[in-house]
């Protein structure tokens, strides 16, 4: 019988341990500076700025390329927001020049959309081809053709917390920063309310995440319910779940897209950076000071930064490998099955023990 129970012993220590392990922080160091912001594109390609400044992209085939640089650019000063178009195109907003870009991928020559915005903070793309633009200066979103012709679609331009369950356009946001768009729905993150709402074109606003309150509870509840500090930038995963970069709670959340339940999925709320080589480790054991950026890819893998790093939070123990002549990419431990492997094969080999040893 002692061999029985030890042997399920091994079983579900090896188990938690593999459970633990399910979702892993890899982290890269780049050589651009800070890291400000991140993007995905369709193609998997990972885009980040840093306040060297530079724009750059990061391929799914592990090739580096610059497309931004005050070389480039005179005027350029960081990007706060990159987007890209079914095509491969770059959108990136730039607050110190209050301006938004294009970027021609096919020649390379970067384009101004407009120069008439106001902080101008995350973005994102519609179907429709239009740019969806936090103007944090204005505490509005604006929706912005690729002509530089605008519009307000949320906000009254007064910075407060009002609003809810009415039209878009005359609630009062405060400081939003990150955009998300889901269809029809647009998510916005706001630093000043501690909050994520969400809103359609001409349509009401409602507040999703957070009560109003900066701090950190919640966990494991309604995400309306639960407080956020400093929610900096919001992305959706494959499956619809809001992503949250909460900045001051030194964390990853997610809101569940089915019943809106809110967890931690990284982050250890310390804000103390970890060393310059980190392994690949449980991202809820990973330090994130910080982060004001998020992306996340076809694969369900997120992006995020702290500092000079960028964070990549896998879906399970296979790491993927993400390795440049900007970056060291660590590389990965052994595959999620071996751990559950080991521990059958463990439960499996007490159990044809002879009855005669009992």
């Amino acid at each position: 019988m002692m061999r029985y129970t030890f042997g399920w012993l091994v079983f579900f220590c090896l188990f938690t341990s593999q459970a633990e392990a399910a979702s892993l922080a890899n982290t890269w160091h780049t050589s651009t500076g800070v890291v400000q912001a991140l993007h995905v594109g369709e193609r998997n390609n990972l885009y980040y700025s840093a306040d060297t400044p530079t724009l750059n992209q990061l391929s799914a085939n592990q090739s580096l390329s610059t497309w931004v640089s005050s070389t480039q650019l005179a005027a350029f000063s960081q990007a706060s927001g990159i987007t890209t178009d079914s095509l491969g195109n770059i959108y990136f907003t730039d607050s110190a020049a209050n301006a938004l870009y294009f970027i021609d991928i096919t020649t390379g020559n970067i384009k101004l959309v407009t120069n008439l915005l106001n902080q101008p903070a995350g973005i994102a793309i519609t179907m429709a081809g239009d740019i969806v633009v936090a103007n944090m200066g204005t505490n509005q979103v604006l929706l912005v053709n690729p002509n530089g012709n605008s519009s307000i679609i949320a906000g009254n331009g007064g910075a407060g917390y009002t609003g809810d369950s009415g039209l878009a356009v005359d609630a009062q946001l405060n400081l939003p920063s990150g955009i998300a768009i889901d269809g029809s729905a647009i998510y916005v993150s706001e630093l000043g309310n501690h909050t994520v709402r969400r809103f359609t074109i001409g349509g009401s606003i409602q507040t999703m995440v957070g009560t109003g309150i900066a701090s950190f509870v919640g966990d494991n509840g309604s995400a309306t319910l639960a407080t956020l500090n400093q929610p900096t930038d919001i992305a959706l995963d494959p499956a619809g779940n809001l992503l949250i970069a909460d900045t001051a709670n030194h964390r990853i959340r997610r809101m569940n897209s089915i019943d809106h339940i809110i967890t931690t999925i990284a982050g250890t709320g310390s804000s103390i950076a970890n060393t310059t080589t980190v392994t690949a480790s449980p991202a809820l054991s990973t330090n994130l000071p910080s982060p004001t950026a998020i992306a996340t890819d076809s694969l369900g893998n997120i992006y995020v930064n702290s500092g000079q790093q960028i964070i990549q939070l896998t879906a399970d123990s296979n790491a993927v490998n993400v390795a440049s002549q900007q970056a060291s990419c660590i590389s990965s431990p052994l595959a999620s099955f071996s751990w559950l492997s080991l521990g059958l094969m463990g439960l499996f080999l007490y159990r044809l023990k002879p009855y005669s040893d009992i």
